[in-house]
């Protein structure tokens, strides 16, 4: 999509009076920023991150607790379908904390917990499997070697990284807020991320995010409801917040609920992101 396309009726409308940051891009930088394989990287990461920085990430603590868990010499309990026990997801619950999650109203309603009904818990167990730090063995959960020597304090920055990797480049983040549409906005977690250090700088609602920094796709356009504000929140806010990349704090009481919570990018954002671009327009967010 280029600027021109902008001016039709339908993304007008859609937009709402805002212009997409993106729209500052070179269009030599806009392919940067898209497509890693391209000569000249948009958006690289810093694979040496200090460690203050990384207190900052609750995904990373959380992943520290649960793959020493695993490691103690019984591991965790896995039941038959391959997800913790119920005394491991009770334990864990208490342990692990998650930003703007609160555990005890999510699990009000439940008769006993399992580890489905604790949603960051199961991405967060699932995500580990799949890097191969945890496995199932002989009905308990173990910490594998590499899980192990990741656990390592030297080894923060690099468990950080192949976590964020993980995420964005190996995880279909769909299934964390399902709809039709099974890719948006994640295959352009690049360019989100970028307008993220434009237009998060202050606080800010998943629906203007969504206006400023995604690239709107028909399906996103002839919904018959505003599905972005969710997609984009659900999909990428809140595994970046959850990695300690972006901030998150409730709004008014009253407010709609796709200006329920706030966003802007962390300092630890600002230290992971290296964006190398060229500006065509003044850097100017129109509100």
């Amino acid at each position: 999509m280029d600027r021109a396309s902008l001016s039709s009726p339908q993304i007008a409308a859609w937009l709402e009076g805002l212009e997409p940051v993106w729209t500052m891009l070179t269009y030599e930088s806009y392919c940067d920023v898209n497509f890693p394989d391209r000569k000249r990287a948009g958006v690289t990461l810093n694979d040496a991150v200090t460690t203050q920085a990384l207190t900052a990430s609750p995904l990373l603590e959380n992943a520290r607790i649960l793959i020493a868990c695993c490691a103690e010499r019984d591991g965790l309990q896995a039941t038959a379908a391959g997800n913790l026990g119920r005394r491991a997801v009770g334990e864990l619950v208490e342990r692990l904390a998650w930003p703007n999650y609160d555990a005890e109203i999510a699990l009000s309603w439940c008769t006993v917990v399992n580890e489905h009904d604790v949603h960051p818990l199961h991405f967060l167990r699932q995500l580990l499997g799949m890097m191969k730090l945890i496995r199932p063995r002989g009905g308990r959960f173990v910490a594998t070697h590499t899980g192990q020597r990741l656990l390592r304090p030297e080894s923060g920055a690099q468990l950080f990284h192949r976590l964020f990797r993980a995420i964005f480049d190996d995880v279909d983040l769909s299934w964390l807020y399902p709809h039709r549409l099974p890719v948006w906005p994640q295959q352009d977690w690049r360019l989100v991320c970028w307008g993220l250090s434009v237009a998060a700088c202050r606080w800010e609602s998943p629906k203007t995010l969504s206006r400023l920094c995604t690239v709107p796709v028909i399906g996103i356009l002839e919904s018959d409801w505003d599905v972005a504000p969710s997609l984009l929140e659900g999909r990428l806010l809140k595994p970046l917040t959850w990695l300690g990349l972006l901030e998150v704090k409730p709004n008014d009481d009253d407010a709609p609920p796709d200006k329920r919570s706030l966003y802007r990018t962390s300092a630890l954002f600002r230290e992971f992101f290296r964006f190398d671009v060229d500006i065509e327009a003044p850097a100017t967010v129109v509100h």
